[in-house]
């Protein structure tokens, strides 16, 4: 049994951003980062992913997808308006890799306890996904602070 799309996940999360994301969303959609971009204070810590924080505007943050009312994703409506150019967090969620291997996370919405019919796909975008967090920590190592629009400019030669 593959993925419901009950929408669960895209509703009672926030979802961590890479600039990779924001600059694929704002291509797809015509959309500036800052009409689909929040910042979060990053004050956890402990998190279940490990996205990279940013200094923007001399706050440590996250950027995750704007949510409308009750956490729900603003590109939720019935479905996911973006699919094709999700956020990778999207496209891997429940799942990671360890050791090469396709291993299910404990998520704490899905109603359903699933393994994905293309696993092949999954495995491609959890590799492609591990590898521009990777990219994306060394350019939150080398970045100082300033506005969101700033770190998306000063990230673009990376990736």
């Amino acid at each position: 049994m593959g993925c419901s799309r009950c929408g669960a996940c895209c509703t009672k999360f926030w979802v961590c951003l890479t600039p990779f994301d924001i600059i694929r969303i704002s291509e797809a959609t015509g959309k500036k980062p800052y009409e689909f971009v929040d910042l979060v204070e990053d004050t956890v810590g402990d998190r279940e992913r490990k996205e990279p924080t940013v200094k923007i505007n001399g706050k440590k943050s996250l950027l995750i997808l704007a949510t409308r009312k009750n956490n729900v994703c603003m590109f939720y409506k019935k479905g996911c308006t973006v699919y094709e150019n999700r956020p990778f967090l999207c496209r891997t969620y429940p799942f990671k890799l360890k050791k090469g291997k396709l291993i299910s996370t404990e998520s704490r919405v899905c109603p359903d306890d699933w393994f994905p019919e293309d696993k092949e796909e999954y495995e491609r975008d959890c590799r492609e996904y591990d590898k521009q967090v990777k990219l994306y920590k060394k350019i939150a190592k080398k970045w100082k602070d300033g506005s969101l629009q700033e770190f998306l400019e000063f990230s673009r030669p990376f990736l």
